[in-house]
This record gives C-alpha cells, sequence and structure tokens, in this order.
C-alpha cells in the first residue's frame, strides 16, 4: 500500500519539476532575447553618438565661417531652457495651491468614485510595461 503513495508523490514531484524547468527555459529565451535587444540598442546609440559629433563638428565649422560665437549660443541657449524650467514649476505650484481648494469637494461626491485613482494613475503593469506574471503551481 505504500508504493502506491510513493509513487503517487514522485508522479507530482515529476510534474511540478517538468513545469519548473519550461518555466526556466522560458525565462532564459526571455534573458537572451532581453540581451540581444540592449546590445543592438547600444550599437544604435553608439551610431547617432557618432553622426551627431560628426554633424555638431560641421555646424561649429559652418558657424565659425560665418562668424557666429558657437559658445555664446550655446550659453545663452541654456539660459532659456533654466528660465522656461522656471517658469514651469512656478505654474505647476500654483496650479497645485488652485486645486486644493478643490479636494474637499471631490471627496464628497456622489458616486463614491472621489479619491480612487484610476489603473493608469496607479501604475499598473498593463500601462507600464510590467510584463508576464507567472502564476506558482498550486497544486500542492
Amino acid at each position: 500500500m505504500g508504493f502506491g503513495d510513493t509513487a503517487k508523490k514522485v508522479q507530482k514531484v515529476t510534474t511540478i519539476a517538468e513545469k519548473l524547468y519550461e518555466q526556466v527555459n522560458h525565462i532564459v529565451a526571455q534573458v537572451q532575447d532581453l540581451r540581444e535587444r540592449v546590445e543592438d540598442t547600444s550599437d544604435q546609440i553608439e551610431s547617432m553618438e557618432t553622426e551627431l559629433a560628426q554633424q555638431r563638428a560641421i555646424i561649429e565649422a559652418m558657424a565659425d565661417d560665418q562668424g557666429v560665437d558657437v559658445e555664446a549660443v550655446l550659453a545663452e541657449h541654456e539660459a532659456t531652457l533654466a528660465e522656461d524650467e522656471q517658469s514651469n514649476e512656478a505654474a505647476t505650484a500654483e496650479g497645485s495651491a488652485m486645486s486644493e481648494g478643490t479636494d474637499s469637494e471631490e471627496s464628497t461626491a456622489d458616486d463614491g468614485t472621489a479619491g480612487e485613482k484610476t489603473a493608469i494613475e496607479e501604475g499598473s503593469p498593463d500601462e507600464t510595461g510590467g510584463g508576464e506574471a507567472v502564476a506558482p503551481d498550486e497544486s500542492g
């Protein structure tokens, strides 16, 4: 009688091991694919950086021919970006201050959804590229 129970347990362990083996192989394939994609992306970035450096050299040479001070133009651009960032931060702070007065009205909504976040606001895996989840074997 003990051999029948042992055979069932061994079969169950074998089935679980086969499922785990398949999952591990699937993960290995995903990792290999990811490595290839990372290498491809790295190569593309390197190529783009090289091309950008070449274009910058050409533009700087053309600017020098025209008597344009490249460093002054870049400094002016950086100052403009800093000003834009400051004005965006001020607008965001002003918008936040204005919305504080409406929060109490939202919390008393009749539909019971006030204060609840949507799946996108929560950053659900479907919207953020979280990928597939592997369910554990529930057979015991």
